[in-house]
């Protein structure tokens, strides 16, 4: 076998009332990478049929590397040695990952670890806060919520349309606006 040789096929057909139609196929071939004794590289590709197409469409591709791409032939790894890719060809809608928590008061987190341990995350809480963490216990370093945006620390009874720094302390900074105008005034302690 050589790159790009099918080596496997899996496809899903339906009666239309005229012939069987394919709605989906998971396609596997000798991905990039050398072919040699006991070792074949090979990916998979999903494919589904839309709503008004008869022919299945390529939807995500695993590559022989571990790499992963959603609407993306070639998942785009740039100085990484794995990637998720996500693109959307089609410009009228929006390609959205969703983070879903169960609760209103239990977060939904993207979490960035090495080996293992925690580097830094995103976390999702409450109703309306956004969270910038870093270190391995996560330590908010930024908050944003309806209220404000807060770095260097979070905190829930600010003046909205407020930019707070280092907020857990008894001096912090802050850039504010003037009675409600769009003037800025700067505050320290």
């Amino acid at each position: 076998v050589a790159v790009n040789d099918l080596i496997g096929s899996l496809e899903f057909k339906g009666n239309d009332a005229t012939a069987f139609t394919a709605s989906a196929r998971i396609d596997s071939y000798v991905d990039s990478g050398t072919v040699g004794t006991d070792r074949i590289p090979g990916n998979l590709i999903f494919y589904t049929s839309a709503d008004n197409t008869a022919v299945p469409q390529e939807r995500l591709r695993i590559t022989e590397a571990g790499n992963i791409g959603i609407n993306k032939a070639s998942p785009n790894m740039g100085s990484h040695s794995t990637a998720l890719t996500i693109s959307n060809v089609n410009t009228s809608a929006r390609t959205a990952i969703e983070v879903e928590g169960n609760t209103a008061n239990c977060h939904a987190a993207i979490d960035f670890r090495s080996n293992g341990t925690l580097i830094s995350a995103i976390n999702s809480r409450g109703t309306d806060q956004l969270q910038l963490c870093t270190g391995s216990s996560g330590t908010v370093r930024a908050e944003i919520t309806s209220a404000g945006v807060y770095v260097g620390g979070s905190t829930a009874s600010h003046t909205a349309g407020t930019l707070w720094f280092n907020d857990t302390s008894a001096y912090a900074s802050k850039i504010a606006q003037v009675n409600g105008s769009s003037a800025l005034s700067f505050h320290t302690g």
